[in-house]
């Protein structure tokens, strides 16, 4: 639901499952609701996507492994 842009769909469904729950788990998915509601402006996954955006974090750690990785292991290569 969150990749096809049905977030307000998300929080209704939070807010009815919220008073299912008790205890420590009403105020986790409290939190959660609270996240979703507060962030929803950077949850745009459909447009970025339909943009042409990446939205996942496999390219950044991709390039992490490659290039930092492979410089640091270059001989004569230290910390200072």
């Amino acid at each position: 639901m969150l990749a096809e842009g049905r977030l307000d769909e998300i929080l209704m469904d939070l807010e009815g499952f919220a008073f299912s729950c008790r205890g420590k788990k009403r105020k986790a998915v409290r939190a959660l609701k609270r996240y979703y509601s507060n962030h929803q402006h950077r949850m745009r996954y459909r447009f970025f996507r339909d943009e042409g955006f990446m939205i996942g974090s496999g390219l950044v750690e991709s390039g992490h492994r490659h290039v930092l990785k492979k410089r640091m292991k270059r001989a004569g290569q230290d910390w200072s």
